[in-house]
């Protein structure tokens, strides 16, 4: 393995190096920094040992799966996802800048099945609190009869 000055790496040192930052930790650190350190040299490690790159694949919800094969793509994905948190599935479906870093095509229109299950959500919401309230009016009624029945002893 060269670098950009033609030097050849000395494999093992690399190793070392690479064996030493996966498990660093430093009191000046963040414990959630020391950790996203760790886990990424550990992968680093891992990968420079076996000579194999990242492969992970990531389902989305309209059926489409994110193959993560190479470290730009895997480094890209996590930049994202910190970035966006919680989101991230949400605007790897809808979002055509994210989609397009990320190497996929424009996003997939909305499947009806997934309309058609937020709309039965919805009314069976909306059932649901009417059958509540016609319950706690005849609750309500029935109380009040049981009480005026008691208050003739």
């Amino acid at each position: 393995m060269r670098n950009g000055n033609s030097e050849k790496v000395d494999m093992g040192s690399l190793i070392f190096k690479l064996r030493e930052l996966s498990v660093q930790s430093h009191k000046y650190q963040a414990k959630r920094d020391r950790r996203t350190q760790r886990h990424n040299f550990r992968d680093f490690l891992h990968a420079v040992e076996d000579g194999e790159g990242p492969d992970q694949s990531i389902k989305l919800g309209n059926g489409e799966v994110l193959e993560l094969d190479t470290w730009v793509k895997k480094r890209h994905y996590d930049a994202i996802c910190q970035i966006l948190g919680s989101g991230m599935n949400r605007h790897l479906m809808e979002n055509s800048l994210v989609r397009q870093i990320l190497g996929f095509g424009s996003p997939c229109p909305p499947s009806t099945d997934t309309l058609g299950a937020k709309a039965a959500k919805t009314e069976r919401q909306y059932l649901n609190h009417v059958n509540f309230k016609a319950r706690c009016v005849s609750r309500g009624k029935s109380r009040d009869q049981r009480m005026a029945n008691l208050s003739e002893f």
